[in-house]
């Protein structure tokens, strides 16, 4: 995953990608509380919230979530054949 972040975040000159080490919840079921490690993308935008918004609605739609004032992808979520599209769909937000 950590390669795979960091090719995607060397796409995004200029919007300030940064990695973070996070968890990947598992969901729910049997195991409500597991958790495994996985690299974030993140980013901090003007206007957070705006920038997730515009991510959601876009024409291919990016699920992030917001922490700390960030923009957070958790690419254990995106498959590989994604990450294109998901560097696409970033570099969207600066226009």
């Amino acid at each position: 995953i950590r390669t795979r972040a960091e090719a995607v975040a060397a796409g995004l000159e200029g919007l300030g990608a940064e990695l973070a080490a996070g968890r990947s919840v598992i969901g729910g079921g049997s195991t409500p509380a597991m958790e495994l490690p996985t690299v974030l993308l993140t980013l901090r935008p003007a206007s957070v919230t705006a920038y997730e918004r515009r991510l959601r609605q876009g024409r291919t739609p990016v699920i992030a979530r917001v922490e700390d004032e960030r923009l957070v992808v958790d690419l254990r979520t995106v498959l590989p054949e994604q990450d294109e599209a998901l560097a696409r769909a970033l570099l969207g937000l600066s226009r």
